[in-house]
């Protein structure tokens, strides 16, 4: 039976008129490198909150690592690892003693690692917060998370401020954790790329409610481009088979964005005679996009006119 680092059931969030989350049941496995996608908006953080214990939700419940997430006593939160997208550090600290602080406070700090961990972030010891860049005290957010051997490490947007240089670093440490350690690793963001790059299973928000739930592998065997060309053209019905979820065109050519019905739709294309028809991959990007468009969220309008 499948042990689940995070679970929610049917977990909300009110902002007084506002639905923030909406019923959200979902299942992070352990030992997984689990993304949280979505528009701003959808409900990332406010979910990562009440995982957290910073804010409460206003029905349904929420466990890590098999505590309710009511419980701010337990053993677990000397186990779970949290950076921010905007780390708050008490701002007149030297990094130094930041550190100090949090060996004293968690239980399983490792100060070998963190020694380790500064050397390969070079962070100055003797800098206060306040004199940090955001990037820098992102840095020292994911030193801290690592030092006390987190069995699950939550991001929320964590690479935001960071050039593409650090973010490889900063990536490369995250997977090593994951691989090394076995660490369950929920991480949110808006870097599909970061995404398409470390993690094993996918969770797309909007608007509060889980669109989908799956792994990277299903995800991609499950939507899929087909680029067409067809000596009339590509016929009005097919936008309306099931599983067609988008069509984008470029000259005569026709790329079909296709959800779950692959065969039929190939064997149809088939029948009209294509002069072209491949398969082609698609990024997650492109799956994110689609997917939103399915759900009526466009930003085709122009900005200026």
């Amino acid at each position: 039976m499948a042990r689940w680092a995070v679970e929610t059931r049917s977990l909300t969030k009110r902002f007084y008129n506002h639905l923030a989350v909406d019923q959200l049941e979902l299942k992070v496995p352990e030992g997984s490198i689990f993304g949280l996608m979505g528009p701003n908006g959808a409900g990332k953080t406010t979910i990562i909150k009440m995982l957290m214990g910073i804010i409460q939700p206003t029905a349904g419940e929420g466990f890590i690592l098999g505590q309710d997430i009511g419980d701010k006593t337990g053993e677990v939160r000397h186990r779970v690892g949290y950076v921010p997208d905007f780390p708050n550090l008490y701002p007149r600290f030297q990094v130094k003693e930041i550190l100090e602080f949090c060996r004293r406070t968690y239980r399983y700090w490792d100060s070998q690692r963190c020694n380790q961990l500064m050397k390969v972030f070079q962070l100055p010891l003797q800098l206060r917060i306040q004199a940090l860049s955001k990037g820098m005290k992102t840095h020292l957010a994911l030193v801290v998370a690592l030092s006390i051997r987190p069995q699950l490490l939550i991001l929320d947007e964590p690479t935001s401020a960071l050039d593409p240089v650090v973010r490889r670093l900063f990536l490369q440490a995250v997977v090593q954790e994951a691989a090394t350690n076995g660490t369950t690793v929920l991480y949110s963001t808006h870097q599909l790329s970061d995404l398409e790059r470390i993690a094993d299973h996918l969770a797309l928000l909007n608007q509060g409610q889980l669109l989908f739930c799956r792994s990277i592998e299903n995800l991609k065997a499950s939507i899929r481009g087909l680029q067409v060309v067809l000596p009339e053209g590509i016929p009005a019905e097919i936008e309306n088979l099931p599983g067609v979820i988008g069509i984008e065109a470029r000259g005569k050519v026709f790329t079909l964005i296709i959800d779950g019905n692959y065969p039929e739709i190939q064997m149809r294309i088939e029948k009209w005679g294509p002069i072209y028809c491949e398969n082609i991959d698609l990024s997650l990007e492109d799956i994110f996009i689609y997917t939103m468009k399915k759900e009526g969220y466009s930003h085709e309008t122009p900005l200026l006119e």
